[in-house]
């Protein structure tokens, strides 16, 4: 079993960002078969490069607004076996402004590779409600009351 410095979730948002440090792993995600892989700071053909790349992870609100077309990915953070120093990393977690209307891309592409998906809610909602009714669902923040969609 793995010491976890940041359990399984997903990122709310679009995208996220992720710089991270040369010598420190620890990332991984969770593949289709449900198991665990570690996320390599240098991905094969960059090995050379004098600063790791930027790790490009799709959030919750790109897999809505793509209809599941491009999927949130689980993630979470480990001590890497025999490791114990701290580990420093910089998010940059792109979210759009709250009054911004999410809709799935009207795009043919989209249309056809996500048909049989199932989007959860097709509805209409801004940023900030998809936000709120995220936050609700892992928190069980405002159960009482559902985010409105302006």
């Amino acid at each position: 079993m793995a010491d976890i410095r940041a359990g399984a979730h997903s990122d709310y948002g679009s995208l996220t960002l992720l710089f991270q440090r040369p010598s420190q792993p620890g990332l991984e995600i969770l593949t289709p078969s449900s198991t665990w892989a570690p996320v390599p700071i240098y991905p094969p053909g960059t090995e050379n490069d004098a600063f790791p790349p930027i790790l490009v992870n799709i959030g919750d609100l790109m897999h809505f607004w793509t209809n599941g077309l491009l999927k949130s990915t689980v993630h979470r953070v480990v001590f890497p076996e025999g490791e114990s120093e701290d580990r420093y990393s910089i998010a940059y977690f792109c979210h759009p402004l709250d009054h911004v209307q999410v809709d799935p891309v009207p795009s043919e592409m989209i249309r056809a590779k996500s048909a049989g998906n199932e989007q959860q809610d097709t509805n209409t909602i801004t940023a900030e409600a998809y936000l709120r009714k995220r936050l609700a669902e892992t928190y069980g923040w405002g159960k009482q009351q559902s985010p409105a969609c302006d």
